[in-house]
Parts: C-alpha cells; sequence; structure tokens
C-alpha cells in the first residue's frame, strides 16, 4: 500500500491514516501490509515473544559461570557457581589469554576442587580457542556459549560483577577481600542456609574479628606466666650451665613462651629459690678450684716389678 510507505508507522497509526483517504478499509488488510513491508521489518521490528530460560541448576558445583572483567586496571578471571549457592572465586590474572585461561581453571580449580559437568561462557577469543575447548574436553566438561551480544545469557557472573565492584569500591578493598565478604554473608536476609561458602565448604568459616575458638592452656602447673626459670641452651652438654628465662605465655600444656619464644617444657626447669645461693656458691667453688688446678694432679706410680731394679 503506497499510503503505508509514506511514513512507515505501525498498524495502529497507519490504519488510522489511510482511514482519512479509504474509510472502508479494514484492520486486517492495513495490518497485513505493514507485517509484510521489508523496510518495517529490517528496521527495529517487533520483539519476539519467548519463553523464559533457566542458567541457574539444582545442584551446588555443576555448572560454573565464567568471565573476564576489569576493576582499576587489573584483569580478573571471575567464575560463579550456578548451583544455589552463588560461591564466588576471583582471580588476577596478566592478560586473558587461552594458555592463561586453560591453565588457571584447570591447575586452580579442576585439580583443587575437582571438574564440574558443565561450563557457561561468552563467545570472547580465549574460550573459543583449541586451547580452551580441548582443556574441558579433557574432563568431560560441556561447554555451553551465551548468545552473542546478550549478556543476561551469562547474567549470574555480570551481576556478580557488579556486586564485588561495589562491595570493593565502597569498602576501599581490593577485589579478593571484597569476594571473601562476599562469600561470608547470606544472600537472602538472615538464612545461614544461604551463605555462599556453606555450600561448598563443610567447615565454618572464621570471621576475622572474632577471636578464635581455640582455648589455651595455662601450661604445667609448675611453670607459671611470669616466673622465671633454667632454659636448656642450644646444643647444651652435660656441663653446659642453663640461663635463665622469662615465662610470658603459654600455647599448650607442653609448650610455653619465654621471652616470646615457644619452648618445650623438657628444656625448662623450675628455679628453687632455696637453692639459688648453694648454687650461686657451688659456681664461685668451682672457678676457684679451676685457678688452682693449672696442671694435672695425678700420682705417677712405676710398676710394682721395677722394685727388683736399681735405677
Amino acid at each position: 500500500m503506497e499510503l503505508h510507505g509514506l511514513h512507515h508507522v505501525e498498524v495502529d497509526r497507519t490504519l488510522y491514516l489511510v482511514r482519512k483517504v479509504y474509510p472502508e478499509v479494514s484492520r486486517d488488510t492495513v495490518q497485513k501490509v505493514v507485517r509484510s513491508c521489508d523496510r518495517c521489518q529490517s528496521i527495529d521490528p517487533s520483539p519476539n515473544v519467548h519463553e523464559l530460560g533457566e542458567i541457574q541448576v539444582d545442584t551446588n558445583w555443576t555448572r560454573l559461570s565464567i568471565d573476564v572483567t576489569h576493576y582499576r586496571g587489573e584483569m580478573y578471571l571471575t567464575i560463579v557457581d550456578c548451583g544455589p549457592g552463588r560461591f564466588a572465586i576471583w582471580r588476577e590474572i596478566r592478560a586473558a589469554t587461552a594458555d592463561i585461561i586453560a591453565k588457571e581453571l584447570e591447575e586452580f580449580f579442576f585439580f583443587e576442587r575437582g571438574p564440574v559437568e558443565e561450563v557457561l561462557m561468552d563467545n570472547g577469543a580465549a574460550f573459543r580457542s583449541e586451547v580452551f575447548r580441548s582443556m574441558l574436553d579433557k574432563w568431560n566438561t560441556r561447554q555451553y556459549y551465551r548468545a552473542a551480544y546478550r549478556p543476561s545469557g551469562n547474567g549470574i557472573v555480570e551481576r556478580n560483577h557488579r556486586t564485588i565492584k561495589v562491595i570493593a569500591e565502597r569498602g576501599g578493598i581490593s577485589p579478593a577481600e571484597a569476594v571473601f565478604w562476599y562469600n561470608m554473608s547470606p544472600k537472602s536476609g538472615q538464612r545461614e542456609d544461604t551463605v555462599p561458602h556453606r555450600a561448598v565448604y563443610t567447615y565454618q568459616w572464621r570471621h576475622p574479628r572474632v577471636a578464635p575458638c581455640l582455648t589455651r592452656s595455662d601450661g604445667p602447673e609448675s611453670i607459671r606466666i611470669g616466673e622465671e626459670v633454667w632454659v636448656k641452651p642450644t646444643g647444651a652438654r652435660c656441663t653446659t650451665k642453663w640461663t635463665r628465662g622469662m615465662v610470658t605465655g603459654a600455647q599448650s600444656r607442653n609448650n610455653v613462651e619465654v621471652d616470646s619464644m615457644p619452648r618445650h617444657i623438657l628444656d625448662l626447669r623450675e628455679i628453687q629459690e632455696d637453692l639459688e645461693n648453694e648454687g650461686e656458691n657451688w659456681r664461685s667453688s668451682h672457678e676457684a678450684w679451676a685457678q688452682i688446678l693449672r696442671k694435672s694432679q695425678r700420682e705417677r706410680h712405676p710398676p710394682r716389678w721395677k722394685d727388683d731394679y736399681i735405677t
């Protein structure tokens, strides 16, 4: 219809304008003309109705969403678990080459945590390379690529980029520390079962500001903090004089700190106050006796059979 060719507007507008000239024209006729128009189909066509897809899975460490992002001039390989836990890992890399990415994924993820069944990624040259695909084939890991120019096809890792960068920027911290706080905090409200690190690790992460749960013993009852003890020197022999030291702490019942240095209790002796003067007197007399004994005091006795001979 030549009237539609004047403006190429949508069906409702075209119907209104055409009826100014041809009042009897029907809507179906105008609709067929507009839908079959090549120019209308090639320039900003109407969106299609499609079924929403799912990129998340029900099991943790089954599908990984990976990508490469930048923050403050540094490049990071980002990996997010598509399972319910959404555990995230960021690793700084020198360049986004196939060799570097394949090595990082294999050595620091598959070797340490085990391979996954699927990997979801974009169409970057490194991910499309033969080196990277061969590495995944070796581990029997299926490869999925999102649709070109559709970041939502890998939306899990894209959203994680924004979350981590916001945490790092607001806190003035590195992305590595931001990932740590992300993995320690729940995704939904105060629910403990939504903390990402609990989906992967069986042990609980300790908050850096919370004191360790391990309790320290006060050590053996005979050795107390703040007391002086005899300390065995390194390489001491049976004639080596032990030195004095101050007990400054206790790490366990068999390991105490002497002058801030951990020592085993077998290398320590309690100082007996009533024997202290006696020990000093023994040291003085021993030193004086050593000065007198300049030469050997052994007496030479010839054999008895020499008595029969005149010397």
